[in-house]
């Protein structure tokens, strides 16, 4: 048969020449070729009963012109009976399309290329099966998102096999409500307004796609918590110099202290980097949680401000000069947090898991922002946009805790651990802190000294 004798033709010149290899053929024909080593398939397109593939496969010559009489690729049908197909070979690139390709079946498809001394069979081979199924949407692990305070979307990319049969339905289920997906530039997508979901805890979400070739089906966990809102803020919001979350003014920017300038930061993005604080003439002051008035850069140093050590009972040093370094430095009623600020985010604020990239880094954290009727807890991943932070609401990294006896940072990227002004009797030291675990509880707590970080001024 032809298919026994190309075959003994490939393996022989295959031996001769080598994976990629070389015809020489210079002194006799004046040219020298390299032959490629694998045949591409280019294109699909898919049929009610059938396929057809582009088929592709590049060669070269390097010393001289060859003057290609023909050129092609090989394979069987099922019942043994061998296709050739002759193929346009142009500038070291053939290509042809073969057509009437049964679903479920295999093919093998070996190129062939005839210069004047004869045909040559290089090493190289196609291994072509497709079901019908293959021509449905296939779906890929979702990318979550917040494009505002509270409405999350989610994406999931796709690639047709043959994108002249598009998606024709796509939908989302979660907690037994169904969302109609849009598709567009490779993507399947929806937003979802989380406040509207019932009241409960959601595991996970369920989407489907589907065109004249079949369907696909992906289940994506989540971590999301619905509950009623506790307390309604009406005017809430980002405002000119702060964001206004549960009737509270928060900067937008952590205090920074520069050559002898104090100042709170103009965006929350722009105090991200840890690394900055050590050297005297710049500090990113609440960097290193430290809440004494004095400017201390020493990042060992016990990050509590003494005062609070003697409390018999209760003591907050917010608003106190001598004792606060935001209201000893910083002009028009900025003060550290109080317990009930810290507090007010623990208990009434929606909260969500987020990460932002700023200058090629990512950066970890807890979005907190005004609930609606409902409140929403959510420790599933999303992407924030830095150009849009402070419209979505308070961005506190997670950095989590300075460790004193290792000297180390803990749990950074998962833990919120952020000191207040505020101080209780709880043994020596009680110091109000907004702590997290992976959302797996939030709550202002009373906390040993010396763990935490500040979060940035309020008013």
């Amino acid at each position: 048969m032809r298919k026994a004798y190309l075959y003994m033709v490939s393996l022989a010149l295959a031996a001769a020449l080598g994976l990629g290899g070389c015809a020489d053929y210079e002194e006799d024909y004046g040219y020298v070729m390299t032959l490629g080593d694998h045949v591409v398939v280019s294109g699909l397109r898919a049929g009610a009963d059938s396929y057809s593939v582009d088929l592709q496969y590049q060669y070269r010559v390097d010393v001289g012109q060859a003057d290609v009489l023909e050129a092609g690729f090989v394979y069987a049908l099922p019942d043994g009976t061998e296709c050739t197909l002759q193929a346009v070979a142009e500038d070291g690139l053939m290509q042809a399309t073969a057509t009437g390709l049964l679903y479920g079946t295999s093919y093998e498809v070996y190129p062939y290329i005839m210069p004047p001394e004869g045909t040559q069979m290089p090493n190289a081979v196609a291994n072509i099966h497709y079901l019908a199924a293959s021509f449905a949407p296939p779906l890929s692990s979702p990318v979550f998102s917040m494009p505002e305070a509270g409405r999350m979307e989610v994406a999931l990319p796709y690639t047709l096999a043959d994108d002249t049969h598009a998606v024709d339905e796509a939908t989302l289920s979660i907690g037994g409500q169904t969302y109609d997906m849009a598709s567009a530039d490779g993507y399947l997508s929806v937003v979802l307004d989380l406040a509207s979901l019932p009241e409960g805890s959601y595991t996970s979400v369920d989407v489907e796609a589907s065109n004249a070739f079949g369907a696909d089906r992906l289940q994506a966990e989540i971590d999301l918590t619905v509950s009623a809102a506790t307390s309604r803020y009406p005017d809430d919001g980002e405002r000119d110099d702060c964001i206004r979350l549960c009737g509270i003014d928060w900067a937008k920017g952590n205090l920074q202290y520069e050559d002898g300038v104090w100042q709170i930061a103009d965006s929350q993005s722009s105090t991200f980097d840890a690394a900055v604080g050590t050297a005297p003439n710049r500090v990113e002051h609440f960097t290193y949680g430290d809440t004494s008035s004095a400017l201390h850069t020493d990042i060992v140093r016990r990050w509590y401000t003494y005062a609070l050590a003697e409390a018999a009972s209760s003591v907050s040093i917010s608003g106190d000069p001598a004792e606060d370094v935001v209201a000893a430095h910083i002009e028009g009623g900025w003060v550290l947090p109080s317990a009930q600020a810290l507090r007010a985010l623990a208990t009434e604020a929606s909260c969500q898991y987020a990460w932002v990239e700023v200058g090629g880094s990512m950066v970890y954290g807890y979005l907190f922002y005004t609930p609606g009727s409902r409140r929403v807890c959510s420790s599933t991943p999303v992407r924030l946009d830095e150009a849009s932070l402070d419209r979505c609401g308070l961005f506190l990294p997670a950095s989590g805790f300075y460790n004193r006896m290792s000297e180390a940072f803990w749990n950074r990227g998962r833990d919120l651990c952020y000191m207040g002004g505020g101080a209780s009797a709880y043994g020596k030291d009680g110091i109000h802190m907004l702590t997290t675990d992976a959302l797996r509880w939030l709550a202002c707590s009373l906390t040993g000294k010396g763990k935490g970080r500040m979060p940035i001024p309020t008013r």
